[in-house]
């Protein structure tokens, strides 16, 4: 918990590349916790780190299946790692768990409607 309160607050600080070491010593120190698994994707979302954030997103759904929002962020990351396809495939994916979830119907429509 420790270090998931110094990336907590480099974050608060707007220093991410620092929260990010904080958040990864965490991990390496307990790679089941889920808030820190949670801060870290996000993190490395933040800083661009796309692949990196997926993994470690799929990591975090796994260990969180009521995480409805999964499906949101996986189809934005693969969207901007450029593979629409498989944006639109976690996003129905996601649909198909939580048929009504707006967020994940106007992405799919989102998805649908423009090139990419």
């Amino acid at each position: 918990q420790f270090w998931i309160m110094v990336g907590d607050g480099e974050m608060a600080r707007r220093r991410p590349e620092r929260a990010l070491a904080a958040y990864r010593r965490a991990q390496a120190l307990n790679s089941n916790d889920r808030i820190g698994k949670n801060r870290l994707w996000r993190t490395l979302a933040q800083l661009g780190q796309f692949g990196r954030a997926y993994h470690q997103l799929n990591a975090y759904s796994r260990m969180t299946p009521s995480f409805a929002q999964a499906a949101l962020f996986q189809g934005q990351l693969l969207l901007q790692m450029g593979q629409r396809n498989q944006a639109l495939e976690a996003v129905e994916r996601g649909l198909r768990q939580w048929p009504k979830n707006t967020q994940l119907q106007q992405l799919k429509r989102r998805l649908l409607s423009t090139r990419y």
